[in-house]
Parts: C-alpha cells; sequence; structure tokens
C-alpha cells in the first residue's frame, strides 16, 4: 500500500502565517495610532485646561488691577474733593473773618461819630470847666463814651493813625477826669491805657497837677 507523504502541509501553514502577519502588524499600528491619538488628545485637553486656568488667572489679574485702579480713582477723587473742601473752607473762614472786621470796623466808626453827635448837642461838656464839672455824672458818662469808642479804635482800627489821633486829641480835653480817677482796674485795652499814659504824661510836662501826680506814682513799666 502506497502511503501518499503530504509535504505541503507545512508549507500551507508558513505560508497563512505569513499572510497574517500583516494583519496583526495592521492591528498593532491601529492600536497604536489609536493609542497615540489618545495619547494626543489627553494632552491637547491638558493643554486646553491649562490655557483655560491661564486664561482665568489673566482674567484674575486684569480684574484684580482694574479694582486696584478703581480704587486708587475713588482714593484719588476723595483726596481731590477732601483738598477742594478744605480749601473752600479756607476761603470761607477768611471771606466771613473779613466781613466780621469790616462789620466791626463799621460799628466802631459809627460809636464815635455817636460821640461826636453828642458833643454836638452837649457842647460845655466838650471843653468843661473841669472843677464844676467832675462830679457830675452826665460829665462821666461823657466820658465814658469817649473812652469806649476810643477803646474800639484802639482794637479794631489798627494801622489807622487818622483815628488814633483824633482819640488822643479828644483824651487831652478829659485828660485831667483821666488822671485824676483810677482806670488801671477797668477792662480797658493795653492800647488805650498807653493812649491814656501818653496824654498824661503830656498833660503832667504842663503841669496839669492832677496828671503830675498821677506820672510821679505810675510804676516804670507803665511810663
Amino acid at each position: 500500500m502506497n502511503i501518499a507523504v503530504n509535504n505541503s502541509e507545512p508549507e500551507d501553514t508558513f505560508a497563512a502565517f505569513r499572510r497574517e502577519i500583516p494583519e496583526h502588524k495592521d492591528i498593532i499600528k491601529g492600536e497604536l495610532a489609536e493609542q497615540t491619538m489618545k495619547e494626543e488628545d489627553k494632552d491637547k485637553a491638558t493643554k486646553e485646561r491649562k490655557d483655560k486656568a491661564s486664561v482665568r488667572g489673566s482674567y484674575a489679574q486684569i480684574a484684580s488691577a482694574v479694582l486696584a485702579l478703581g480704587a486708587l480713582i475713588v482714593s484719588s477723587s476723595l483726596l481731590v474733593v477732601a483738598i477742594i473742601g478744605f480749601q473752600t473752607a479756607a476761603e470761607q473762614l477768611q471771606t466771613a473773618s473779613k466781613q466780621l472786621q469790616e462789620v466791626r470796623a463799621a460799628s466802631t466808626k459809627r460809636l464815635f461819630g455817636d460821640y461826636l453827635r453828642l458833643a454836638v448837642e452837649k457842647s460845655d461838656l466838650l471843653e468843661p470847666d473841669y472843677a464844676s464839672v467832675k462830679k457830675d455824672a452826665s460829665y462821666k458818662a461823657f466820658v465814658w463814651n469817649l473812652l469806649y469808642a476810643c477803646d474800639e479804635i484802639a482794637t479794631t482800627l489798627v494801622g489807622e493813625k487818622g483815628w488814633q489821633v483824633g482819640c488822643e486829641h479828644h483824651l487831652t480835653r478829659h485828660v485831667q477826669y483821666l488822671c485824676e480817677w483810677e482806670l488801671e482796674n477797668l477792662s480797658f485795652s493795653d492800647q488805650l491805657r498807653a493812649m491814656i499814659q501818653k496824654v498824661a504824661e503830656e498833660a503832667a510836662s504842663r503841669k496839669v497837677p492832677e496828671c503830675d501826680s498821677r506820672v510821679a506814682t505810675q510804676p516804670a513799666a507803665a511810663r
């Protein structure tokens, strides 16, 4: 009996194996490509997340910068408003002070004008015989009107020599009364006291008795 030996089987198996190799390569390539794509997609997603985070960070920085700028603008605006308010208040205070000074000056001049009108009405008291009027209440009131007017002039119309000279002139007319009566303890200004001292010293140089004794007893600091 002839036994046929099948010598083609190994070749067929090898051929089949060789035919399968490309298929396996394609599968491996496909798997590698798919894995590569997944990794690329993963990297892309990671990059997108980082980009979004970076954009959000940039937006946050921009927002912070805008808020800081806004706060700076508000602070600057408040500072400007405060400066303007201070300047306005200072100007208003200066204006009010000037207006008050003008009102006081006008009142002072009116007070002296009242004395002059009284002097016209009571001319007998303007340059009286002192011995006959020194105890007269109306004369004392007349002189005190002059003193109050001159006190205001001495403290309000500072630097206006005409008013100062006018006061000294009228004080001289009543210097005997001013020298004889104790005026030091009364609430007159130092400026008026200096005026009275000046006219008293001038009267003393003319040998007016009341003033001669006053000047002689005055402390050196007062002279």
